[in-house]
């Protein structure tokens, strides 16, 4: 079956309309991918879909390179990550980004968050 990533373009299309914003505005991305080809190549396709203008520098941030595979915590783990990091003077990824998600049955989550003043 190819790999057409429609089901991670449609999470992050509707997390970016929810929050009122472009792909390409957000600082960085983050996901609990643990660095296998098919995630990577999915991640790809599904933001060469959705960002709206070429961004020089989009980092991506998996939350199991530094915890190891954790599953359904990986997206808890994510979000507790951030807010400890987000508002760090030095160091911080950025004051907004987009945060995806893949369920082993095949769902597709994504969100976008922002650091408030």
């Amino acid at each position: 079956m190819p790999m057409r990533a429609q089901g991670l373009t449609q999470a992050i299309r509707a997390a970016a309309a929810g929050a009122g914003c472009q792909v390409a505005d957000l600082d960085f991305h983050a996901s609990g991918m643990t660095g296998e080809a098919w995630y990577a190549k999915e991640t790809s396709l599904a933001l060469s879909r959705c960002i709206e203008r070429r961004k020089p520098d989009f980092p991506h941030l998996m939350i199991a390179r530094s915890v190891g595979e954790t599953g359904a915590a990986g997206p808890a783990l994510t979000l507790a990550w951030l807010a400890g990091v987000m508002d760090r003077p030095e160091g911080s990824p950025g004051r907004a980004g987009l945060l995806h998600f893949a369920g082993d049955d095949g769902q597709r989550a994504a969100l976008v968050v922002r650091l408030r003043s």
